[in-house]
Parts: C-alpha cells; structure tokens; sequence
C-alpha cells in the first residue's frame, strides 16, 4: 500500500499518480501502466552549488552575472550607510524581474528551465 502525504496524489493523463516516500527518497509513482510513454515536467526549487574556490560557477553566476554583481554591490554599501546602495538595488530589482520572466517564458515555451526540470 503507497503512502500518500497530504496534496501530492492527483491524475496525469487520467492515470492516477501519487508520491511515495521509499526510505531512499521520494518516488513518483503511476497506480496503472500507461497506454504509451508519458513526458514528466516537474517544477521544483533545489539548493545550488556552494561557490567555495574563485574559480567555482553556478547557473546564477554564469547565467545572471549582472543580477549577482549588483546585489553584492547593494549588500555592501547598505552595510556602510552609502546612499549609493539603492541604485545597485533598483538594478538588482529590475534584473531579477527580467530573470523571471525569462524563466517563464522558458516554461511557457516548453524549453528547460535553467533552474529546474
């Protein structure tokens, strides 16, 4: 008999799915076999990459090199009282929501989502 946590059982396809948590991790399971091959697109949020050696990237710093410069910045001059933070911040605001949207478009478009999927 499958565990079925809470909001994670539902249908793909009319088949029914559920998650079931195997001791080794979380399997998603199908109750029937399907009629042909079945694509999954999950959307999740994981953990990236610490950046630990000068030389280390992730799809942050590769992908948003401007994003992450500018929030830097903006962190370091807030910690300094600088009034000049706050256009390293708007920047940052500004280059985050365009990031987003790319990312949506991404799943919107059926493309592989740098984050995820």
């Amino acid at each position: 008999v499958p565990s079925r946590p809470l909001n994670v059982s539902g249908r793909l396809d009319g088949l029914p799915v559920y998650l079931e948590n195997t001791g080794s991790g979380w399997t998603l399971n199908l109750l029937d076999a399907p009629a042909s091959d079945l694509t999954f697109r999950i959307s999740y949020y994981g953990y990236l990459p610490d950046l630990v050696l000068e030389t280390d990237s992730n799809a942050l710093t590769t992908d948003y090199e401007d994003l992450v410069e500018n929030t830097v910045k903006a962190i370091a001059f807030a910690s300094i009282n600088d009034p000049v933070a706050g256009l390293f911040d708007a920047k940052a605001r500004e280059l985050q929501s365009d990031a987003i949207l790319t990312d949506k478009r991404r799943n919107s478009t059926g493309r592989t989502m740098r984050m995820g999927g």
